[in-house]
């Protein structure tokens, strides 16, 4: 059986129904047995039900990196300019 429960509009309300064996009958939403779902739906009452649907967490997948030794080129040192001298 899958997952159902009373829609939240419907908790604090009181339903009336009909029946031309038993005439109107009077059934307090907040106490319903929801091990009776099929009696109350057949009587006409389904609108109150929805099917809770739970999804599960979508697998993870784990990625190892592994890191590569490869030699790292040395920087280059950068030439200093000499002063500017009046050539005197």
């Amino acid at each position: 059986m899958s997952n159902i429960k009373i829609k939240e509009q419907y908790l604090t309300k009181t339903v009336k129904v009909y029946d031309r064996i038993l005439g109107s009958r009077t059934i307090v939403v907040a106490k319903i047995d929801m091990s009776k779902i099929a009696y109350y739906q057949s009587i006409g009452l389904g609108y109150l039900f929805e099917e809770v649907t739970t999804t599960a967490p979508e697998e993870i997948k784990v990625i190892n990196y592994q890191a590569v030794e490869t030699e790292t080129p040395k920087p280059k040192k950068k030439r200093k300019k000499k002063p500017a001298t009046d050539g005197l």
